[in-house]
C-alpha cells in the first residue's frame, strides 16, 4: 500500500487539476442525487466513478485528493454554507482512502448544500463548477 508521502513525491505533472475537479463535480451532484441505499450495501459509484475520473484525466491518487479539496472550496463558495463550520478532511497516510473517504464527505457537503439552498444536488454542483470555472 502506497503511503501518501510516496504518493505526494510521485505527484504527475501535467494534470488538469481544475478539469479532474470539474468532473468530480458531476460525479458528486449524481451520488448525492441518490436517496435509497440499495439492499446489497452501500453503492459503488463513488469509488468506481473517481477511478474512471483519474484514469480519464491521467491523475493519481495524489491528483484526485487535490481535486476533490478543490471541489470542496467551490461547493462552499458557492453555496453560502459557513466554511468555517465545515471539518477540513485531513489525509490519512494512505493516500486512496483519502481519496475516497474525501469524496464521501464531499457527497454529503452536496446534499447539505441542496438542502439549505432548496436545490437538487445536480444544481449545486453545476454552481461549483461555474465557481471553478470563474
Amino acid at each position: 500500500m502506497q503511503t501518501y508521502g510516496e504518493a505526494e513525491s510521485e505527484r504527475r505533472s501535467g494534470v488538469d487539476v481544475a478539469g479532474l475537479a470539474a468532473a468530480v463535480l458531476d460525479l458528486l451532484g449524481a451520488v448525492a442525487a441518490e436517496t435509497s441505499e440499495p439492499a446489497a450495501g452501500p453503492s459503488l459509484l463513488l469509488p468506481w466513478g473517481l477511478t474512471l475520473a483519474m484514469v480519464r484525466h491521467h491523475a493519481g491518487p495524489v491528483e484526485l485528493l487535490a481535486a476533490l479539496l478543490a471541489a470542496r472550496s467551490a461547493v462552499l463558495g458557492s453555496s453560502g454554507l459557513d466554511a468555517r463550520s465545515e471539518p477540513v478532511p485531513l489525509p490519512v497516510p494512505d493516500a486512496v482512502i483519502a481519496a475516497t473517504n474525501t469524496g464521501r464527505y464531499l457527497v454529503g457537503l452536496v446534499r447539505r448544500a441542496a438542502q439549505v439552498g432548496g436545490a437538487a444536488p445536480q444544481a449545486v454542483a453545476a454552481a461549483a463548477q461555474g465557481a471553478l470555472a470563474g
